[in-house]
């Protein structure tokens, strides 16, 4: 509802979904592309791909492993859960340690986010919404962006340590901060920043 509220009167947009796991389930773009907007859906996920192009045809659906550099090789935790997912070893015990059951490791090659733009030719896209959900190593990624090319009017990412009363010690919330962003709200684990316009 908070991310809505942001877009309440925008009829069409355009948004990146890292470690977007579902066209619908659990889904911060799916209201966005039914009032039609279109976008990029990115799951790391072997096969994931497969019900996107089913229910979310128009938009570009892109099976990568998106991460801090390219080209390398990570192991990729698939869980009972999907969308606790991750290539985090850390979160990946962290998660098992809560008793879900790993259902297989997968080896994949990393891509980050501008390499796989370009691969699409979409560098030079207005970007109205980045979301990010890929389980640790969202922070990780907001921090390899190159905001002189790419500058998203909101984004949206996980935090699970966040405390909403001590703004201050959220080095994803300074870092965004320093490029031009603000604090805009929190929904669960999920930060919400909203790009500050100026004339």
């Amino acid at each position: 509802m908070t991310l809505r509220s942001l877009f309440e009167h925008k009829a069409d947009g355009f948004f990146i979904d890292i470690g977007a796991h579902h066209p619908i389930f659990y889904s911060n773009t799916y209201h966005f592309y039914q009032k039609g907007w279109r976008g990029i859906n990115i799951d790391a996920q072997p096969g994931a791909m497969d019900i996107f192009n089913c229910l979310r045809p128009e938009d570009i659906n892109i099976e990568a492993c998106i991460a801090e550099k390219s080209g390398v090789n990570v192991d990729f935790y698939e869980f009972d859960a999907p969308t606790l997912n991750t290539i985090d070893g850390e979160m990946a015990e962290e998660v098992m340690g809560r008793g879900h059951r790993l259902v297989k490791k997968h080896k994949l090659k990393t891509i980050n986010i501008s390499d796989c733009l370009s691969d699409y030719n979409l560098m030079d896209r207005t970007i109205d919404l980045l979301n990010i959900d890929i389980e640790g190593v969202d922070q990780v990624v907001l921090q390899t962006i190159d905001f002189s090319t790419i500058r998203p009017r909101v984004i949206a990412f996980e935090d699970h340590h966040f405390d909403i009363f001590d703004l201050q010690q959220s080095s994803s919330l300074q870092f965004l901060k320093s490029k031009g962003y603000e604090f805009y709200g929190k929904t669960g684990p999920t930060i919400i920043m909203r790009l500050i316009e100026t004339n």
